[in-house]
């Protein structure tokens, strides 16, 4: 806190973040000043985040959220830039579970998760963890990426390894972005005879989807950009990372 800013910082932000976020703060005339001279509340928070990537920008809250790591990875031939923290996909996949515990408490028959291999591993293995209900766990492969583009044609390469006819399922998906993947699900559960069938993502690409079906479940809502880890892959390498990065371009 300095010259009337208060910065928070999520839990485990390195030490280089404080002092560089300090240098910013303290190399500012007070915000009094500042808005005297006809800043706005925008212009002071991008002076004060100079040296971040700005990544979300509540406008009604004046919140802002930044790439605060400065960690850069290479695979193959591409550089990724951090993009979400371990902690932020964590507090947001705490949320998803809340709801589903909510909505799911009272079922008669336990639902089945639809693991999508093998991107969703990952969230799959986190969201159980927060369920309070009981659930089978079901798997299948979808293929439409080829490196950091989509095809547009999505093919089933494994099929459903248990019988699901009759029971809910809760599809989950790592990203949804233009939507082809969940389409064919929907399809493919319908003709498996299932009763009914839930999208439950990490992520969604709103620019991109193309399709009217809603989301039931959404944790975390990014721009159109080609992202790695936490179970996303760049030719099927990134997955294990826990942060989630993004293209840099």
């Amino acid at each position: 806190q300095a010259g009337g800013f208060i910065v928070q910082l999520m839990p485990g932000a390195p030490d280089k973040v404080a002092i560089k976020l300090e240098e910013n703060v303290r190399s500012l005339a007070p915000i009094t000043t500042l808005l005297e001279e006809g800043k706005t509340a925008t212009d002071i928070i991008e002076a004060v985040l100079d040296g971040f990537e700005i990544k979300y920008l509540d406008a009604q809250d004046y919140e802002y959220r930044c790439d605060c790591s400065m960690e850069k990875i290479t695979i193959k031939d591409k550089t990724f830039k951090t993009f979400i923290p371990y902690q932020e996909i964590a507090a947001a996949i705490d949320k998803v579970a809340e709801r589903l515990n909510e909505d799911f408490k009272n079922c008669e028959e336990p639902p089945v998760l639809l693991c999508v291999l093998n991107g969703s591993i990952m969230f799959m293995a986190e969201l159980m963890k927060r369920l309070e209900f009981d659930c089978q766990i079901v798997s299948t492969k979808m293929t439409s990426y080829v490196g950091t583009q989509t095809t547009g044609t999505v093919k089933q390469a494994l099929g459903l390894t248990a019988d699901i006819a009759g029971r809910k399922v809760i599809i989950v998906e790592d990203i949804v972005d233009t939507g082809h993947t969940v389409v064919a699900l929907k399809k493919i559960l319908a003709d498996a005879g299932a009763s009914e069938s839930f999208i439950c993502t990490l992520l969604h690409k709103p620019e991109a989807y193309q399709q009217d079906i809603p989301l039931d479940y959404v944790a975390i809502e990014i721009q159109n950009r080609f992202i790695v880890g936490f179970g996303l892959d760049y030719d099927e390498l990134g997955r294990n990372y826990k942060d989630i990065y993004v293209l840099d371009e």
